[in-house]
């Protein structure tokens, strides 16, 4: 059987069963539409996971002194184990680390003038945007200067921003209060969106660590978290 005799075959079967031949097509469309949806939705979660981890980054470490579930409660000093010698350790032992900052979560009511806020204060030293790849929208960090000096100054999120100041008002400069210890405003942090357990990362204010502890915490220089960066990703 030649091809043209095939093909004239195959379009007088088509043409006498139009309605099997349309639903036959039908069916093959629909399939072929659903592999490429389910793929699509694959890719497209895949792609949003992926972006979800480079948010932190590739080479980022965390280690916890506590589970994140009882980490995020409001009794963050007893959870708070952590010591500087855990930090030196790594330091001495991990020839792979790029940067290292410890992490100490202190909830306190913030005022300034007449507006209070509840938030979390963040003790961390002077890589910690760098290890978060955290931008600022105004002012300036802390650093290492600030450390050794248990400077008080502070770098507010998003939200503590907003909360405490009128629209139009900068607060780079402008005094606030953290457990009624005043601190300076110097730098204000760029918003980010949630993090994939749903907590907020801009309902924060970061301040020097060592400031922290010996202004916030009575002296007591435990830490909730070690943060680091690796040199990278393949380590």
């Amino acid at each position: 059987m030649n091809r043209q005799l095939i093909i004239a075959t195959a379009l007088r079967s088509l043409h006498n069963h139009k309605a099997r031949s349309i639903l036959t097509t039908l069916g093959i469309i629909i399939g072929v539409m659903s592999i490429i949806c389910v793929m699509s939705i694959g890719e497209g979660a895949k792609y949003k996971i992926n972006s979800e981890i480079q948010k932190l980054g590739c080479n980022f470490i965390v280690v916890l002194s506590t589970p994140q579930k009882k980490l995020n409660t409001r009794n963050t000093g007893a959870n708070a184990t952590l010591r500087k010698r855990d930090t030196q350790a790594i330091i001495q032992e991990c020839d792979k680390i790029e940067y290292l900052s410890p992490g100490l979560i202190v909830p306190a009511k913030i005022k300034h003038g007449t507006i209070n806020w509840n938030t979390s204060i963040g003790g961390v030293n002077e890589h910690y945007l760098a290890i978060r790849d955290w931008k600022l929208t105004a002012g300036r960090f802390f650093g290492e200067e600030d450390l050794r000096a248990h400077a008080k100054v502070a770098v507010l999120g998003s939200i503590p921003a907003k909360e405490l100041f009128a629209e139009g008002v900068d607060p780079i400069g402008k005094k606030i209060r953290i457990k009624k210890v005043p601190f300076i405003v110097i730098g204000l942090l760029d918003e980010l969106g949630k993090q994939p357990d749903g907590t907020d990362p801009n309902d924060i204010i970061l301040a020097p660590v060592s400031t922290v502890i010996t202004k916030l915490r009575k002296g007591i220089e435990r830490y909730n978290a070690i943060i680091m960066t690796a040199t990278s990703k393949e380590v």
